[in-house]
């Protein structure tokens, strides 16, 4: 039986399994409105394999979720982020630290759908109210299955 799977790209690991690590990959050899499944390969050091979940993404879709990329960023305080749902939903936009705590749930509501952009703004607050201290965030935006994310940076 043929492998219906073709890599597309390699990321060396970095740092070891006591320690969280990042990483990030583009395809670029992408078609518009053309569905894809992802699966990551993990290779351990002693040769054992692993794989992720599937996903499925389809580029440059006119049904597609969208996050955009927040602003003003970086922010001091107060930042807008806009994404698109054109369906209706439940919607969940959060931010974390780079260590994957939770810092503010910023929207978790119903949306009807709409072509045009829900815009969000943060406080740069996190649930108890205070001031979240200079560096980098991650905020996630969760509609259904489909989970996106971005980083912003707060300088104080």
């Amino acid at each position: 039986m043929e492998n219906p799977w073709q890599s597309v790209g390699y990321v060396p690991g970095v740092g070891n399994a006591t320690q969280a690590s990042n990483y990030k990959f583009y395809d670029a050899n992408v078609a518009a409105a053309t569905k894809y499944e992802y699966r990551l390969r993990q290779v351990d050091v002693d040769g054992a394999q692993s794989f992720s979940n599937i996903v499925n993404v389809e580029f440059g879709a006119a049904n597609a979720v969208a996050l955009e990329g927040n602003y003003p960023n970086p922010t001091s305080g107060k930042t807008t982020i806009n994404f698109l749902v054109p369906f209706s939903a439940k919607v969940k936009l959060e931010v974390f630290d780079m260590m994957g705590n939770l810092v503010q749930t910023v929207y978790n509501n119903d949306v009807a759908g709409s072509t045009s952009t829900y815009a969000v703004e943060w406080d740069g607050r996190n649930t108890a109210g205070t001031d979240v201290t200079s560096g980098s965030y991650m905020y996630k935006l969760t509609v259904g299955e489909t989970v996106l994310s971005k980083t912003l940076t707060i300088v104080r």
